[in-house]
Parts: C-alpha cells; sequence; structure tokens
C-alpha cells in the first residue's frame, strides 16, 4: 500500500461496500466517508514521531539585523529544536519563556541590541521570537515533527487550508488533493486503515460488536478503537524505537 486512492479502496473491499455507492441520509458517496475517517485517523496520531514525520535541520529562513519575529515553517506541528547557523557551525538554542524573551526584547526597535547569537528564543503563536535579534542575516534551522496535507475525494487543488486563527497552510501544486503519497500510506499503512475502518464501523455503520471493543479498551483507558490498531501501533512503535536505538544496555531503575 502506497497512496490514499489504495487505502481507501481497500477499507471498501474489507467492508464489503463499493466507493461509489451513496451511503447515509445526506447522499454522501462512500468514498467520502472512508476518505474523513482516514483523515481523522492521520490527525490522531500525526504528532508522534515516526520515520516519515520527522525533519531534520530544515533551513528554512534567513533573518535580518534587529528583526526578533520568524514565522515557522508552515509544515510545522512540534518543534524538537531550534538551531542557528554562525560561522560555518550549528549552534542549539534553548527555548525560554515567553515573558523573558518579551523583557529582553522590550525596546521598541532592537537593531541597536542585536548580537551574533540569540541568548534563546521563545514561541507564540505559529512565531519564533529570538531573544535578542541577531546583528547580521542568519540561518536558522528546524528540527521538527511535519504536519501533512490532509486528502481529499476529488483532483481539485484547494488554495490554502486554515490551522489556526488566521494562520494558514499553502498547498503546492505538485501533487493533488486525491491521491496523497508519504509514509502514513506505506509504513503507517495497517495502522491508518485499522484506525480507520474502525472509525466506520462505530461512528456510520454502527456495528455493535465494534462498538463494544471500543469500549472495553477505552474502559482500559487505551487511546485506540479496535486491537488491530493497538498491534499495528505496537508494532510499528517497536521499529521506530529499534531504529533510534544505540545498541547499548543501560540500567535501569524501577
Amino acid at each position: 500500500m502506497s497512496s490514499t486512492d489504495t487505502m481507501r479502496a481497500r477499507i471498501a473491499s474489507e467492508l464489503n461496500r463499493a466507493l461509489a455507492d451513496t451511503f447515509g441520509n445526506s447522499g454522501e458517496t462512500f468514498a467520502t466517508v472512508v476518505n474523513r475517517a482516514i483523515n481523522s485517523a492521520i490527525r490522531h496520531y500525526e504528532s508522534q514521531p515516526f520515520r516519515w514525520n520527522q525533519v531534520r535541520r530544515n533551513e528554512w529562513v534567513t533573518t535580518a539585523n534587529g528583526v526578533a519575529n520568524v514565522s515557522l515553517p508552515a509544515n510545522l506541528l512540534s518543534l524538537r529544536k531550534l538551531e542557528i547557523i554562525y560561522s560555518s557551525a550549528y549552534y542549539e538554542l534553548p527555548l525560554l519563556p515567553i515573558e523573558r524573551v518579551d523583557n529582553i526584547n522590550r525596546f521598541p526597535s532592537m537593531t541597536a541590541y542585536s548580537v551574533p547569537i540569540p541568548t534563546g528564543y521563545g514561541l507564540e503563536s505559529n512565531v519564533v521570537v529570538l531573544a535578542p535579534p541577531v546583528n547580521a542575516t542568519r540561518t536558522l534551522a528546524a528540527t521538527y515533527i511535519q504536519r501533512f496535507l490532509p486528502t481529499s475525494c476529488t483532483g481539485s487543488y484547494t488554495a490554502v487550508i486554515p490551522v489556526s486563527g488566521s494562520y494558514t497552510l499553502s498547498v503546492t501544486t505538485t501533487a493533488s488533493h486525491n491521491n496523497r503519497i508519504n509514509g502514513w500510506y506505506s509504513d503507517g499503512a495497517e495502522l491508518i486503515r485499522a484506525r480507520a475502518r474502525a472509525d466506520i464501523l462505530i461512528n456510520y455503520i454502527k456495528k455493535q460488536e465494534a462498538i463494544a471493543e471500543m469500549q472495553g479498551i477505552a474502559s482500559r483507558r487505551e487511546p485506540y478503537l479496535c486491537v488491530q490498531e493497538a498491534i499495528a501501533y505496537e508494532s510499528l512503535r517497536d521499529k521506530t524505537d529499534d531504529l533510534l536505538a544505540t545498541g547499548r544496555v543501560r540500567p535501569y531503575c524501577i
């Protein structure tokens, strides 16, 4: 499995439905229901680090003298590390409370107080605030978990997708919305398919066995909708942990 088209067809087949079938009182196609469940499943797991959603040292912006505020990368979901390049070397910047950042940058113009390397940075809304700003052009490099754009059932393009407030993600024209190809549909396919299928059985088809299974899992305060999803997640988590392991045996305390 490697694309949204393939996953939609597989889920519909497993539920013994055709994607073109009319479904529900609103007259939606079953493809719309499946697509919605896939997007929902990806959103449920998108903040967790997997191999395909981690970005290392994305040099996304060059700052200017005295400019403290820098917009985050459009696809950033969770910032893990921020570095600045100075004299061809990476320097990690510590994250500071925004109140401390505002105290450092208390003057309306910070040009006279800018430095080669900031003391640190703060985060507010979707902006990195350097404290203090740099005194020359510097490149910032972000290591983060990235958000993938959702998929739709049509081949049309959407100009922007709102995220929060006035912040939006611009959609590139390099790939159509209706058939995404990324790690969620390859390495993570079993996980996303299992949750999306359970979502449809519980919330649309109202299958009592699926509802009972979900309720049993919820009573244990586990974040899954079905056993297949839990198994797929544990397998995927093990693979990710193995990739990041150092190979050393470390002592631990109970």
